[in-house]
């Protein structure tokens, strides 16, 4: 008889308190209604972030699986929902200056011109502010599907080239080991049966990048412990490099074997696919194979049957999404008052760049070779000869950096994909204006001959061939004052033997080129001088039209 007691009144003691259920239910409506505010307010704030994200899945094939992210990460939300329900929302108060940090990170992204910054700070501000509403309890339950989310950021271009090399080099070891003959020139395989060109398409990044997403999300729902999560997850990386290795060697084999009459067009892409779809079902069951039992239902139950107590503070969340968006018009009022405009008919006098005897500018060009640098505000191809050796000189000059008008740009390019294809690239050392400097260069062929193209930056009154220094010197210039305008400098010349010979003429032609530094100092401050000009012109235009209205006015009253 007691111990029914007992058990009835343990029964009691364990069922939900109606008044409490109903405060926690009333607490988690107003922190979803704050992550939703919060979310509209910065999906606005930064629209064009959001939007840019939103075309390069749409223009890019690299990245149509981004499309599928936040419907999972809801979903995996979605089932966790159980399980959150019985905890209270509570602000994270330390989220606030991390969202802070965050803002400014994104206004660091708007002000260098780089995207991936811009969107890594707008996802991480969605993020943050689910986090900063909801607590860090609760976030820790969702943290996987709240991570997912940084797989909808388009982000990953950048091993395109240094995976091409690897499949390359990958090939070629391929066919050494079944003894067919190889020479291996930059992307350029030749064979005795034909060449091949490791193309941006034969580097499998768009397999290697769903992959890793497709690792990410298997290691989450297949395995506990953290040691099989990252076994999977480096498998995940590991197995699309070698298998799209293996995919680029057979189907050189398959061209070769059939004396080019198969896996040369279109079908090699069929192959392709069909392949690495193979290499995706094989990775999913070796995670299958030792795959770990979730916890059981009985368990879940229990944990779902606790409630916590909330404060009863229904305005905290709102309060939060209010502090929250504010740091967030702040970040975007930051970008605004930075921006810079170069005003309309502003004329920029780029001078070509002077070269010591016996070197001579000519007006013959090397044809079909154009670079192409966006939003460049004046760009300038000159050519100077020495004999029968002919160097070519481009000039690109930006009066202000700004979004898709930048010197380091993943658009920018200096081989056409047409006539011109890169076979190679890497750093060299150079002398520019007296002073021992390493420069980049691209190596191109194209029919029956290649070309070798030295390239350098100067932003901020400085000279710079690394792409991330070149972005901080554009940050500190906006943000803390300095030289606004930049440009890119590239020398080339063709080769038809070995590349060093061209690398030799380079190395000799820069280092008897007057001070580029000057003339480029000295085209900004012209570039000054002409803005005040058109300035001052344009406010005398309008007082001396102003006066006509008074005097047309003064006349009326007479």
């Amino acid at each position: 008889m007691l111990e029914s007691k007992l058990d009835i009144e343990a029964v009691q003691a364990a069922a939900p308190d109606p008044e409490a259920e109903a405060a926690l239910r009333r607490q988690w409506q107003w922190s979803l209604g704050a992550i939703f505010v919060s979310w509209v307010g910065l999906i606005l704030l930064f629209f064009e972030t959001g939007q840019s994200m939103v075309e390069t899945w749409l223009s890019s094939t690299l990245f149509g699986h981004c499309f599928l992210i936040p419907p999972v990460s809801a979903y995996l939300v979605w089932i966790r929902r159980k399980r959150l329900s019985g905890l209270a929302p509570r602000v994270a108060k330390l989220g606030f200056p991390i969202l802070a940090v965050l803002a400014f990170g994104g206004l660091v992204g708007a002000v260098s011109g780089t995207q991936a910054v811009q969107q890594l700070a707008f996802v991480s501000m969605l993020v943050g502010s689910v986090i900063t509403i909801l607590g860090w309890r609760i976030a820790w339950r969702i943290a996987f599907p709240l991570f997912f989310l940084f797989f909808t950021i388009p982000f990953g271009e950048f091993a395109i080239a240094p995976l091409q090399d690897v499949t390359a080099v990958f090939v070629v070891y391929m066919l050494q080991l079944v003894g067919i003959p190889v020479y291996l020139d930059g992307l350029f395989i030749h064979i005795p049966s034909g060449s091949f060109e490791v193309a941006e398409a034969c580097a499998g990044v768009r397999f290697l990048i769903s992959t890793i997403a497709l690792g990410f999300i298997g290691a989450n729902q297949m395995y506990r412990s953290t040691k099989r999560r990252l076994a999977f997850i480096a498998l995940s990386f590991t197995i699309p490099i070698i298998a799209n290795g293996f995919r680029a060697f057979g189907i050189v084999m398959l061209a070769h074997l059939s004396d080019f009459t198969v896996a040369v067009g279109a079908d090699h892409l069929t192959y392709g696919f069909i392949f690495l779809s193979f290499v995706t079902i094989l990775l999913l069951a070796i995670g299958f194979s030792f795959r770990e039992a979730l916890p059981s239902n009985r368990r879940r139950a229990a944990a779902q049957g606790i409630l916590e107590t909330t404060d009863g503070r229904v305005a905290m969340p709102v309060l939060a999404s209010v502090a929250i968006l504010a740091i967030a018009v702040s970040g975007e009022a930051g970008q605004r008052l930075t921006e810079y405009q170069i005003a309309e008919d502003t004329m920029i006098p780029l001078r070509p760049i002077a070269v010591s005897a016996p070197w001579e500018q000519v007006d013959v060009a090397t044809p079909n070779w154009n670079p192409s640098f966006v939003g460049a505000d004046v760009e300038l191809y000159s050519s100077y000869r020495r004999d029968e050796q002919q160097v070519d000189v481009y000039l690109a000059f930006y009066a202000s950096q700004r979004q898709d008008a930048e010197v380091v740009n993943s658009n920018n390019r200096f081989e056409d994909g047409v006539f011109w294809d890169r076979a190679g690239s890497g750093t060299y050392q150079a002398t520019i204006d007296g002073e021992a400097r390493k420069v980049r260069y691209v190596r191109m062929l194209t029919h029956r001959r290649g070309r070798v193209v030295w390239y350098w930056y100067w932003v901020d009154g400085r000279f710079t061939s690394n792409p991330y220094v070149a972005k901080l010197l554009q940050v500190k210039a906006r943000l803390l004052g300095g030289v606004r305008s930049a440009a890119a400098i590239a020398v080339a010349t063709d080769y038809t033997d070995a590349p060093v010979d061209a690398h030799d003429l380079l190395r000799e032609f820069t280092s008897q080129m007057e001070s580029v530094s000057a003339l480029l100092q000295q085209t900004d401050a012209d570039l000054m001088q002409a803005e005040k000009a058109i300035i001052n012109s344009t406010s005398t235009s309008r007082q001396s039209a102003g006066n006509l209205k008074d005097e047309r006015n003064l006349d009326g009253d007479q």
